[in-house]
């Protein structure tokens, strides 16, 4: 975890999915599976990439 500055940001925008897809719930909008997995890989993942992206520019 140390190694991924930027990690926290991303299980931060996860968290903020979660709880707006729970929200929307409440209204009888459903959105499938598959997109909240997708979303939250790709935040994860970006969030990985990202750090390690700005740390090889920081350390060259």
């Amino acid at each position: 975890m140390d190694k991924f500055d930027y990690l926290q940001q991303g299980i931060a925008i996860v968290l903020i999915f979660i709880g707006v897809k729970m929200l929307i719930e409440y209204f009888n909008v459903h959105i499938p599976i598959y997109v909240s997995l997708i979303v939250i890989v790709a935040c994860l993942g970006g969030s990985i990439l990202y750090s390690l992206y700005h740390q090889k520019k920081r350390f060259p």
